[in-house]
């Protein structure tokens, strides 16, 4: 599924040629929920569209200077599986405006015989290249089982680990300070050499989420979260099990999960600006 904010974002993006701007904006329509609805867990932020959107923008402009395209004209800009439906509107001065009026995942999207399709080429290279997969989970929601069987060991960074091997003591918490150091090293050398790197932590407070994002500010990098919704109930019963067995993982008391599921619930709807896409596990 597709998120998108009614005018969540208006940035203007100037592309000069024969004195014509164009303006993005994302502008949700009454039918653009039943479309994102076809393909729930996915969800790409406000900003990773205009991204791709302004990548159409000097095709379009050739296109008015043509006189191909004219105001109220239907523009579908297709890139991959992701197709955005656009309206061209004309505000005066040889400036205009490009609604970004539904965005869907669809592999064989075919536009209405009156809509003019743009293809965004794939091989363009202003395409982020990196990917850096963050996991949104309470304790005990069966993050790192999931990362285990979808990712190589050798591109997950887990602070756990690193707390462990920095103190001998998986949930020794004094050495915070240093660890989170390491884990942001350790995730940019994954970044530069792999191309790809996961955090596997909580990252439930969006305070320190903001302040994680933040480490990473190459733009060649998507940011993806990974979002585990588990009721705080099961994830006890899943840390106690885990303890009892001898499981080598964090022993975080009861009211401890229950706080992180408050945050959790929290900073949810931040993800969809925080993150270029969101999938919900």
């Amino acid at each position: 599924m597709i998120k998108l904010k009614n005018i969540l974002l208006e940035r203007p993006i100037a592309h000069f040629k024969k004195d014509i701007i164009i303006d993005i904006t994302v502008n949700k329509t009454k039918h653009a929920e039943e479309r994102q609805s076809r393909d729930a867990g996915f969800y790409f932020s406000d900003e990773y569209i205009v991204t791709l959107a302004n990548k159409a923008i000097p095709q379009i402009i050739d296109l008015i200077i043509k006189s191909e395209i004219t105001p109220q004209t239907h523009i579908l800009i297709k890139h991959k599986d992701l197709n955005m439906i656009c309206v061209l509107n004309y505000i005066g001065y040889e400036r205009y405006k490009l609604d970004v009026i539904t965005v869907m995942k669809k592999f064989n999207f075919k536009s209405h015989r009156d809509t003019k399709d743009i293809y965004i080429n794939e091989d363009t290279n202003d395409v982020k290249t990196k990917k850096l997969f963050f996991t949104i989970a309470i304790s005990g929601a069966g993050k790192s089982t999931y990362l285990n069987k979808h990712f190589p060991k050798d591109v997950i960074i887990s602070p756990d680990d690193i707390r462990k091997r920095m103190s001998g003591d998986i949930s020794n918490q004094s050495l915070n300070i240093a660890v989170w150091q390491e884990t942001y090293t350790e995730l940019q050398t994954l970044l530069d050499t792999k191309g790809t790197a996961v955090l596997d932590a909580i990252n439930v407070s969006n305070f320190y989420r903001v302040m994680a994002l933040d480490k990473f500010k190459d733009p060649s990098i998507k940011k993806i979260a990974l979002v585990f919704n588990v009721s705080p109930e099961v994830a006890k019963q899943r840390i106690a099990n885990d303890l009892q067995k001898g499981v080598d993982r964090a022993a975080v008391p009861p009211d401890v999960t229950d706080r992180q599921y408050k945050e959790f619930n929290d900073g949810y709807q931040n993800l969809f600006t925080q993150f270029d896409e969101v999938k919900v596990i």
